[in-house]
């Protein structure tokens, strides 16, 4: 007689639940491996030319200061703009706006098709802010200008890392984010940005003088 078959063993208790900050990684690294050429090959890649992506931005210009156009808080939390030697207005032409550019400003770059969990934002860091045409290969184009909107593309744009962050997370002033808030994975990119931003005009606060009358209310300076 056979002897009866020994039961099959208990099934290993599931782990724990996968954290936010976890599953935001997970997603990142999914992203990176999707846009690195040679993903599934073993044969090594140049970290500066394998890895690319493409995004399009659209946003609208506020001329912070003379010459200094931004977009804060742009798509999916970017922050970029332009600067010029001096401000641009409608005399202004493709050509004299060329000619005038100084650098483009990249904060933060949203990343295309990346699904973060639910209050995370996600996105890619370039080594300097400041990018200047030529700067290690990168280019600049403005691609039209008609005074109420412009438009140009920096391509080759290098990108040093991936950065997360749970906006849900309140973080005092000069105070650290939590561990568990935040992640950072250096990877290298190179990345060509299009964008389309209509222009606010600079308009500096108007002035005011004092009135010897104090029951009357100020009048801005002429």
């Amino acid at each position: 007689n056979k002897a009866p078959a020994a039961p099959p063993a208990p099934a290993a208790p599931p782990g724990p639940p996968k954290t936010s900050k976890e599953l935001a990684e997970e997603e990142t690294n999914v992203w990176i491996k999707y846009h690195t050429r040679g993903a599934d090959s073993e044969a090594p890649v140049d970290a500066a030319e394998a890895r690319a992506f493409e995004a399009t931005f659209m946003g609208q210009f506020k001329e912070v200061a003379p010459g200094l156009y931004t977009v804060d808080n742009g798509p999916e939390g970017s922050s970029f703009g332009l600067k010029f030697s001096r401000s641009v207005g409608e005399d202004d032409t493709p050509e004299t706006v060329r000619g005038v550019l100084e650098a483009v400003i990249l904060e933060r770059i949203a990343l295309p098709h990346l699904y973060a969990p639910e209050g995370w934002q996600v996105v890619a860091r370039t080594p300097s802010s400041r990018v200047a045409p030529g700067d290690d290969g990168q280019t600049v184009t403005i691609l039209k200008y008609d005074w109420t909107m412009i438009c140009f593309q920096v391509e080759r744009c290098r990108v040093f890392a991936i950065s997360g962050v749970d906006r849900r997370v309140a973080v005092p002033a000069c105070a650290a984010t939590p561990e568990d808030a935040h992640f950072q994975i250096r990877q290298e990119f190179r990345a060509t940005l299009r964008f389309a931003c209509l222009v606010k005009p600079f308009l500096p606060k108007p002035r005011f003088r004092r009135n010897a009358d104090p029951s009357k209310e100020r009048e801005p300076e002429d």
